[in-house]
């Protein structure tokens, strides 16, 4: 049975663990190590956020959103990380791979409001299926706590990362997110897969876009 990328279909459980199998695999950055860091890649293209103090750079082909504008969500999967706490979004559009069973997705900044301290703001969120990684990740030289996220249902699967960093007074949010449709409920020859290596190239863009944070 056809179901469609932009379905809105709000049904769905939770199936995060066996996400969490899939994307511990694929992750850019998912390494034994209990540090890691990821080191900046240039981009053409440089968001500033005046109000906020912070700036990403972005390639081409890949849009970017800010608060001002309405984030997009597949059925009830958001593709920009938290909406509530998002101030800007690069989304890498599904006709990116056309006529497969890739969603969008999306490097996204935010603040956190909410967390006011070092250690809240470095605390695993199981209410938003966050899987702790035991790892710290170093972006434009300033630590974070990394976390590993997933979610699904109605045929729609979502995966990535979440990185908190408590700089300034203020819970700093990065995340990476990839949706997808699930393959499986496709009939034959109706569409292509969007494979393993689209994923890893899709990841390793997204953890790029998130090197380039700067303060």
């Amino acid at each position: 049975m056809y179901i469609s990328k932009f379905s809105r279909f709000v049904l769905g459980i939770s199936a995060g663990m066996l996400l969490m199998l899939l994307i511990t695999g694929t992750g850019l950055l998912s390494t034994s190590k209990q540090s890691t860091s990821i080191t900046a890649a240039p981009f053409e293209n440089k968001h500033v956020d005046v109000s906020n103090k912070f700036s990403v750079y972005f390639p081409s082909g890949v849009l970017p959103l800010d608060a001002t504008k309405q984030f997009p969500t597949i059925g009830y999967l958001p593709v920009c990380g938290n909406a509530k706490t998002t101030l800007a979004c690069f989304v890498i559009p599904g006709n990116t791979f056309p006529n497969t069973n890739f969603g969008e997705a999306s490097a996204s900044v935010g603040i956190r409001t909410d967390k006011t301290d070092a250690t809240n703001c470095e605390m695993r969120e199981d209410s938003n299926g966050e899987f702790a990684t035991n790892e710290t990740t170093k972006i434009a030289g300033i630590e974070f706590k990394k976390f590993a996220t997933s979610d699904a249902g109605a045929g729609h699967r979502s995966s990535g990362f979440v990185y908190r960093g408590f700089i300034n007074n203020k819970c700093y949010e990065l995340s990476t997110r990839v949706n997808t449709t699930a393959f499986e409920n496709y009939e034959p020859g109706m569409i292509q897969k969007f494979t393993d290596q689209n994923e890893k190239d899709v990841r390793a863009t997204l953890e790029k876009i998130i090197s380039t944070f700067t303060l």
